[in-house]
């Protein structure tokens, strides 16, 4: 039946190695979301989740358990995951914000290297007057002058010593490059592609939204009013989307040197785009 594949076997063992890479350690299949969006789904009307009602439909829990939400009707599946992974792939990483995110990225490694700078020469301020510090109560004990207090004194200045050595010796870690924000985002939006594809395989479906959830932070639905329709408000981490595109066959806790995430604190806004 091999000439019945809907999905070429290539694209599906690109797309285990890629799930594989990404996995997270120790974490037990049982545990694995079922459905796409299901936890991150939030209704505008109250704040509350939505959850699965039915087999293909989600609902505000707040509206379905307790009426206390005004948000009406269930909204399919389809309704939101196909419009959200259309988004996820084409519409929430754009150059112009890769532009701003490696401006933003380069600044902050930039102030982390200062830093490490002027570390590095109060440490080595200190290991200068350590060393004279030293060479004094050496002089105490040859001249026959031993005591617990200089034997405490000179223990405690030779451990401090070793410990500024030793940081002094530890180098930074390479700085991580940020690819070219056209070759970054075809790579990104290559690999949502084969993700989305693998949801049609059911070997690796599960495995498959695992890894989609990850990129995406939320979902919010905003019911209709008057002649403005129902619309989602997706929104995503920047830095985990570009960590995602620029490190195609890495694990994700290991993104050679330091990873772009420094920078996720910095008052960097989330991506969001209303569908």
């Amino acid at each position: 039946m091999r000439d019945l594949r809907i999905v070429d076997p290539k694209l599906v063992d690109q797309v285990r190695r890629e799930i594989g890479n990404r996995r997270r350690v120790g974490a037990a299949p049982s545990n694995r979301a079922r459905h796409l969006l299901s936890g991150l789904i939030r209704c505008g009307e109250c704040g509350g989740n939505y959850t699965i009602a039915g087999k293909d439909y989600y609902r505000c829990s707040r509206n379905r358990e307790r009426g206390t939400c005004n948000s009406a009707g269930s909204i399919r599946a389809a309704q939101i995951e196909g419009p959200v992974l259309a988004a996820l792939q084409t519409r929430l990483l754009t150059p112009d914000l890769v532009k701003l995110f490696t401006e933003e990225f380069r600044r902050e490694v930039d102030r982390l290297n200062r830093s490490h700078g002027e570390a590095e020469a109060q440490a080595k301020k200190r290991l200068s007057a350590l060393e004279t510090e030293i060479v004094n109560l050496a002089q105490h004990f040859l001249a026959g002058t031993v005591s617990a207090t200089l034997a405490a004194m000179l223990a405690d200045r030779e451990a401090e010593k070793v410990q500024l050595e030793r940081q002094i010796a530890t180098k930074v870690s390479e700085e991580p490059t940020v690819v070219p924000h056209p070759t970054l985002i075809a790579t990104y939006e290559r690999k949502v592609a084969r993700l989305r594809d693998a949801l049609n395989q059911e070997d690796i479906r599960a495995e498959a939204i695992a890894t989609l959830r990850e990129l995406i932070t939320s979902i919010t639905v905003f019911a209709a009013s008057d002649d403005v329709p129902r619309t989602l408000e997706a929104e995503a981490s920047t830095a985990t989307l570009i960590n995602f595109a620029r490190t195609p066959n890495a694990p994700r806790r290991k993104a050679g040197g330091r990873s772009i995430e420094v920078v996720a604190g910095v008052g960097f806004e989330p991506t969001t785009f209303r569908l």
